[in-house]
């Protein structure tokens, strides 16, 4: 059987003021490459927090994927990318990569032709602007700076020092190089990492560890084959 490797990485930063913002009505595009360049990533960064760095960055993104191009918005802790909106679906697209904060306050990833690919569904609750926080968690929220929508509730490969994963809520990484995946699971009585294997002619989950509830408090972590960097 082989094994791919995996890391865990405890991070503690230190915090600042978050002095960056988009309003409701704020629209950016990408554009997508007529022909496909295998290694192509583009990126337009939004907004960045105001603190030391490594600092926290908020960017649009293009990369080509498997002969076809995705459109994402992501955060990125320096250089190394702690999270995307597009983790666990691609919105794939070609002639542009759109970026909309609605009137009405909804988040949008859009194509061609209007084609909606990811939004973060706040049509009607009165959102006024997007922030990155100091804590690297991208949010929405209205005129008494309420949340409406915030990254650090829909988790990818990475947890950051003040996130929360609640039961039934998991940490998953997919390695570039293989069909298996791994996932870190809050469960009822117990955190577990879990090696997922997907063969042709069955399906297998190996347990790799499992803490108690004593065991449950920690940091900020990356669960990851290989980090992505700007």
């Amino acid at each position: 059987m082989k094994l791919y490797s995996f890391n865990f990485l405890i991070l503690l930063l230190t915090y600042g003021n978050c002095n960056s913002d988009i309003h409701i009505g704020y629209q950016v595009t990408l554009a997508v490459p007529v022909v496909y360049s295998m290694g192509f990533i583009g990126r337009a960064l939004l907004m960045e927090t105001n603190q030391i760095e490594p600092n926290f960055k908020a960017a649009l993104s293009v990369e080509a994927v498997n002969g076809k191009y995705s459109c994402s918005l992501e955060v990125f802790l320096g250089d190394v990318k702690v999270w995307n909106s597009g983790h666990y679906s691609r919105f794939y697209t070609w002639d542009e990569c759109v970026l909309e904060l609605t009137n009405d306050g909804d988040l949008r990833l859009k194509g061609p032709q209007d084609r909606v690919g990811w939004r973060t569904g706040t049509s009607g609750q009165r959102v006024e602007r997007l922030q990155i926080l100091s804590t690297g968690n991208l949010v929405l929220v209205d005129n008494m700076d309420r949340i409406k929508w915030q990254s650090f509730n829909f988790p990818t490969d990475v947890m950051l020092w003040g996130q929360r994963l609640n039961v039934a809520t998991r940490l998953t990484s997919f390695p570039s190089n293989s069909s298996s995946f791994y996932t870190l699971e809050i469960q009822h009585n117990r955190i577990a990492l879990y090696l997922h294997s997907d063969h042709i002619t069955r399906k297998s989950t190996s347990k790799i560890f499992s803490a108690g509830k004593r065991d449950r408090k920690f940091g900020a972590i990356f669960l990851f084959s290989r980090r992505e960097k700007i």
